[in-house]
C-alpha cells in the first residue's frame, strides 16, 4: 500500500512542479527543499513519532500545553472538561457537573491558551444551550465568554497576545462565520462566511497574530476542501492551497515560516509543509509524513512538535439470529463484511430480504465522511456501492417498493433534514427540512410508502415533536410534542405493515422510561413498558416483523462506556426479557423479514494521542532565492 501510494504521489508532484529527485529524496529521508521562492533544509530521517496516551478514555477534542506537559480533553464517563497529565499518565477533571443521572451538561472542543494558564471550551448548559466558557486550571476559576444565544460556538486558537479567541458562530439564519471575541467579552467580528455552512477541522493564527489559516469548501461547491488565508484586520480571503484533492489546516509552526497540513493526494492522509511568508505561499509543498492514519491534528507546542490524535479502531455492523420469543441467540455475531472493518454502519435489510444495505466510510482519514452506502447480495455476498448525494448520513430507511432508501442527514450544500436516495443511481432529493436550531432524526415508512414519520428535535425551542409527511405533497401533521425539560424523546419505529408506530420516552429528571404504541394516523398512545432508571433507557426501537415483538437496546446513563442490552417486550403490553447480545456500543438494530436474523452496529471507537517532532525545517528562509 506505501509502494502504490509513493508512486501516485510521484505523479501528483510533478504534475504540481516538482522533479522526481526532490520526492524520492524526501521518501529516502535525505534532504529536500520547498521550492523556487523559498528553502528549507529537511532531514526527513531525523522525524521522530511517539504515542504518548492510549488505552480507555482517550478524547480528541482539546490541544496541548504549550509545553506540551499537558492535554486537554473530555472525560465521557460524566462530561467533565479534563487535564490529561502526559508525564504522570494522569487525569483530573477542571469542571464537576456530577454524574450523567444528574446532569446532562457537557463539555465539548477545547483549547489551551498560548500561556498554558487558561483553556477555553465550548459547554452545553442545562437549557440545551452552547456557550464558550475560560477556565483557569490552577485554580478552577471560570467565566462565560459567549452566550447561549447562537446555534453552536466553537473556540479554534487563542491570538498570540491572549486577548482574543479565534471562534466559529453558528447563528439562527443558518449562517456559519468564522471570527474572533474578545477574551475580556466584546462584539463578536466576523473574517468571513463559511461556504454552505462548513465546519474548518482547524483553524490558527499566524504566531504575528496578522493573519488566519483555516480550511473551507473549494470554490465552485465540490465536496473537497481547500485551505485560505485572511488578514485579521480585515479583507479577503486568500487561497494558499488549491488542489483537486481535500487539504485541511493542521496548524502554523511556531516561527511562523510554514504551515503544516494534511492531504489526501496521494491516495492516502498525508502531512505536507508549505512555505509562507506574509500570509501567503513562498514555495511547493513538501511532504513530510506519507501516511497520517485517520488523524486529527491537536495543535503545536511552543517548540515545534504537533500533537494529533489517530482512531484505530471502531464498530461494525454484525449480524446474529435470534429467537424472539424465547430471546435466545441461536447463531452468534459475525461481522456482516470483510471489508472496510470497523468503517461500516447503519444496515437496512430489503424489504424482499435479499439484500442487505449499510453506510461504509471509505475516505482517507478526517477529510470528508467519504461515506456510500454499500448493497450487499446475500446470495452471492456481492457489493455493489451506491454514493448519495450527501456529506453525512445515517437512518437507512428502505421504502415498501425497494426503490429507495431513507436518510437523515445533510447534502453538500449544508441542507439538513430526511433525504429520499435512489438505490440504482445515487439520486437524492430533501423531503423534509431541519429547524434552523434543530434537527430531524428516525425516519421511517407509513401508509403503505405513501408518507413518512420522524423526529423534529428543536434545541432552539428544548422539544421534540413526531411529525407525519405525506411525500408527494409534503403535508405534515404532528403526532406529539414532548418538551426536553421533562421529557426525552429518544426512538421512534414505524412498524412493518405501517400502521402503526412505536416509540421511548425518559423522564428528565426521574430517568425513568416508558414504551408506547400509537397509531400513524395520530390518537392516543398506549403503555407497552415501564422501565426503572436502573435498567437504562431505551434506544433503537425496531419492530419484529410479524409486529408481535419490539427489540430495543437500553443504556444505563452513568454506564454509558459500558456494555449495552438487547432487550424484547410484546407489544401487547409485559415485562421485558433480555435477548442475548450484549455488545458496548450496541445500536442500529435491524431485523430481517423472516424474524430471526438481526443486523447491528457494534463496538466502540478506539483513539491514541500522538507526537510529532523533528519534522520542521532545520534552517531560516533563504530571502535570496
Amino acid at each position: 500500500m506505501k509502494t502504490t501510494a509513493a508512486i501516485i504521489g510521484v505523479i501528483v508532484l510533478l504534475l504540481a512542479g516538482w522533479t522526481q529527485r526532490e520526492y524520492i529524496g524526501s521518501e529516502l529521508g535525505l534532504t529536500g527543499r520547498f521550492g523556487s521562492d523559498v528553502a528549507f533544509e529537511i532531514d526527513t530521517s531525523r522525524i521522530v513519532t511517539r504515542r504518548v496516551w492510549a488505552g480507555p478514555g482517550v478524547d480528541l477534542t482539546g490541544s496541548p500545553s504549550p509545553d506540551g506537559t499537558f492535554l486537554s480533553f473530555v472525560d465521557w464517563t460524566t462530561g467533565d472538561l479534563a487535564l490529561r497529565d502526559l508525564t504522570k499518565g494522569e487525569s483530573r477533571h477542571l469542571t464537576n457537573k456530577g454524574p450523567w443521572s444528574e446532569s446532562e451538561e457537557l463539555a465539548l472542543f477545547s483549547v489551551v491558551s498560548r500561556d498554558g494558564q487558561h483553556i477555553a471550551y465550548t459547554w452545553m448548559n442545562g437549557n440545551v444551550g452552547f456557550e464558550i466558557r475560560l477556565i483557569r486550571p490552577a485554580d478552577g476559576e471560570e467565566r462565560v465568554v459567549v452566550g447561549e444565544s447562537h446555534e453552536w460556538v466553537q473556540p479554534y486558537d487563542w491570538s498570540p497576545d491572549g486577548r482574543q479567541l479565534l471562534i466559529r458562530i453558528a447563528d439562527t439564519t443558518g449562517a456559519n462565520r468564522l471570527g474572533m471575541t474578545p477574551v475580556e467579552g466584546g462584539a463578536f467580528r466576523s473574517l468571513t462566511t463559511l461556504r454552505d455552512g462548513r465546519s474548518p477541522l482547524r483553524a490558527a493564527f499566524s504566531p504575528d497574530g496578522r493573519f488566519v489559516v483555516f480550511d473551507d469548501q473549494a470554490e465552485g461547491g465540490p465536496p473537497q476542501s481547500d485551505i485560505y488565508v485572511i488578514p485579521v484586520d480585515g479583507g479577503r480571503r486568500r487561497p494558499l492551497v488549491e488542489h483537486p484533492a481535500s487539504d485541511v489546516v493542521l496548524g502554523w509552526s511556531p516561527d511562523g515560516s510554514t504551515i503544516l497540513f494534511a492531504s489526501n493526494r496521494t491516495g492516502t492522509l498525508a502531512a505536507w509543509l508549505i512555505p509562507v511568508e506574509t500570509g501567503r505561499a513562498a514555495g511547493n509543498p513538501v511532504l513530510v509524513k506519507s501516511d497520517l492514519w485517520r488523524a486529527n491534528g491537536m495543535g503545536f507546542t511552543r517548540d515545534g512538535a504537533f500533537f494529533y490524535g489517530i482512531d484505530v479502531g471502531s464498530g461494525d455492523v454484525y449480524v446474529a439470529s435470534i429467537d424472539v420469543a424465547s430471546g435466545r441467540v441461536l447463531t452468534p455475531p459475525t461481522a456482516a463484511s470483510q471489508r472496510f472493518l470497523g468503517s461500516n454502519s447503519t444496515p437496512e435489510w430489503s424489504p424482499d430480504g435479499q439484500y442487505l444495505a449499510y453506510v461504509s466510510r471509505q475516505g482517507p482519514g478526517p477529510i470528508g465522511t467519504g461515506s456510500v452506502i454499500v448493497i450487499r447480495s446475500l446470495a452471492t455476498q456481492d457489493e455493489r456501492t451506491v454514493a448519495p448525494e450527501l456529506s453525512t448520513f445515517q437512518g437507512l430507511r428502505w421504502s415498501p417498493d425497494g426503490r429507495f432508501l431513507l436518510a437523515a442527514g445533510t447534502d453538500r450544500r449544508s441542507n439538513s433534514g430526511i433525504h429520499l436516495v435512489d438505490v440504482q443511481t445515487g439520486a437524492t432529493r430533501r423531503v423534509a427540512a431541519a429547524p434552523s436550531g434543530g434537527a430531524l432524526t428516525s425516519p421511517g415508512w407509513v401508509d403503505d410508502g405513501a408518507a413518512i414519520v420522524y423526529v423534529e428535535r428543536s434545541w432552539a425551542n428544548a422539544q421534540d415533536r413526531i411529525l407525519k409527511q405525506e411525500v408527494s405533497s409534503g403535508r405534515t401533521t404532528e403526532l406529539g410534542r414532548w418538551s426536553m425539560q421533562e421529557q426525552w424523546l429518544y426512538m421512534l419505529a414505524a412498524a412493518p405493515d405501517g400502521d402503526s408506530i412505536a416509540f421511548a420516552l425518559t423522564d428528565a429528571e426521574a430517568h425513568s422510561s416508558e414504551i408506547f404504541v400509537m397509531a400513524a394516523g395520530g390518537g392516543p398512545e398506549r403503555t407497552v413498558a415501564r422501565l426503572p432508571a436502573a435498567q437504562g433507557s431505551p434506544r433503537q426501537l425496531n419492530w419484529a416483523p410479524d409486529g408481535t415483538h419490539l427489540i430495543f437496546t437500553a443504556v444505563i446513563p452513568d454506564e454509558a462506556a459500558g456494555p449495552s442490552r438487547m432487550w424484547a417486550v410484546a407489544t401487547a403490553g409485559g415485562q421485558p426479557y433480555r435477548i442475548g447480545i450484549q455488545d458496548v456500543g450496541l445500536t442500529q438494530l435491524r431485523i430481517h423479514p423472516d424474524g430471526r436474523r438481526i443486523a447491528y452496529r457494534a463496538g466502540q471507537p478506539q483513539q491514541e494521542v500522538w507526537v510529532m517532532a523533528d519534522f520542521l525545517p532545520n534552517s531560516g528562509v533563504d530571502r535570496d532565492r
